[in-house]
């Protein structure tokens, strides 16, 4: 039987890989396995706006936390998903979820992040097309389990890793843009891969990759209101939010480009609401808005432009407004390079007026400071 591994946060960040990145696969320390993300190109080219899953970024949280860490290899006929506490003691087959899946699945574009990615680029960065249903239809409703005096459900994956949410958030319908907690068996019209947490794994819209349970096994009933999960003993954010965040995907850092038209382009995205604007200052200039690129010119042509569409999102532009929420919005900005050196800042704001700060040198809060390229011009 795994036990877990007692140590300092320092030993923690070590284990997970929280190093420089690398600028094309990425072999990290004991937590992450490798990922890579094709730059974003100009406008009329085909963007990858979606990552292809053999390409999805992996990362193994309770690597770092959990003695006998093995990843996990788990048959649809074997998984199960155990309900325990108050009560409510209750076991859930793959045949329970996937005989919901016609009536109550939905598909939903999210971007995957690591808490402690950097700016460099590929980073610990994602974005797909995941399908399931809704993990309150296997549950107690809200009332029921408020009437036990439950606070929060506790989340365990197979290989050890656990997280938790809270009530107001599993149950949470005041809000239209935000979706239900998902049982997630599909990722980009395909059933999700070992790495990713096959047969079954939790999706949250609009958190980090931590509150993302893979292998999900059990939930727990608690009435303790408090944080509970790997990261969270370590000292990262509870409520796993994703915070306003930009990268510069071309140029890289430290690259050289050409005298006279250059094309910066990146992504921006945040889990607290859809990016509204993204600005670049040149060598602490003013800042000036770059250009959002618009949902239907990523599409045009893709392979994945069908997928897309029968997302939730793209389905209900009423209440999704591009750019989504908790979902990368590319954007590209025209630049007349002269000799020298230059830096390159990037600011994002998402529609809550949520902005990146000038520093952050907390990684565990989740916030995220501007983005700064360092380029010359030759």
């Amino acid at each position: 039987m795994s036990q877990r591994k007692g140590m300092s946060r320092r030993i923690f960040l070590n284990r997970l890989g929280a190093t420089a990145l690398s600028l094309a696969v990425v072999p990290l320390l004991d937590g992450c396995d490798y990922n890579f993300i094709e730059s974003i190109r100009a406008s009329g080219v085909e963007l990858p706006f979606v990552t292809e899953s053999s390409k999805f970024y992996v990362q193994f949280g309770a690597e770092a936390t959990v003695s006998g860490w093995e990843i996990q290899d788990i048959k649809t006929t074997d998984w199960k998903l155990q309900l325990e506490g108050f009560g409510f003691d209750k076991e859930i087959t793959f045949d329970d979820l996937t005989s919901k899946m016609s009536s109550d699945g939905i598909s939903v574009l999210k971007t995957m992040r690591c808490v402690f990615d950097t700016f460099d680029i590929p980073g610990l960065l994602s974005n797909g097309v995941f399908k399931g249903v809704p993990l309150r239809l296997f549950l107690p409703s809200q009332s029921e389990l408020e009437a036990k005096g439950v606070k929060r459900v506790r989340i365990f994956g197979s290989d050890g890793f656990r997280n938790n949410i809270t009530l107001d958030r599993l149950f949470k319908t005041d809000d239209p843009e935000l979706f239900e907690p998902l049982l997630v068996t599909e990722i980009n019209g395909e059933a999700l891969p070992q790495k990713l947490g096959a047969p079954v794994r939790l999706i949250i819209q609009e958190a980090y990759g931590y509150k993302n349970v893979k292998w999900i096994q059990k939930i727990e009933f608690t009435d303790k209101d408090e944080p509970f999960g790997d990261y969270q003993d370590n000292g990262y954010i509870d409520d796993g939010v994703l915070r306003v965040t930009s990268k510069v995907t071309t140029p890289t850092k430290r690259s050289d480009v050409p005298q006279g038209p250059v094309k910066i382009m990146g992504v921006a995205f945040s889990g607290q609401a859809g990016i509204s604007k993204v600005e670049v200052s040149i060598d602490k200039g003013p800042f000036q808005a770059a250009r959002l690129v618009p949902l239907e010119e990523l599409l045009q042509g893709a392979s994945f432009a069908e997928l897309v569409r029968q997302t939730e999102q793209v389905k209900n532009p009423s209440v999704h407004a591009y750019p989504f929420r908790g979902v990368w919005a590319p954007w590209e900005f025209d630049w007349e390079a002269t000799p020298g050196e230059h830096e390159i800042r990037v600011r994002a704001t998402d529609r809550a007026n949520q902005s990146q700060p000038e520093t952050d040198d907390d990684i565990s809060d989740g916030t995220n400071r501007i983005s700064i390229t360092q380029v010359t011009s030759l």
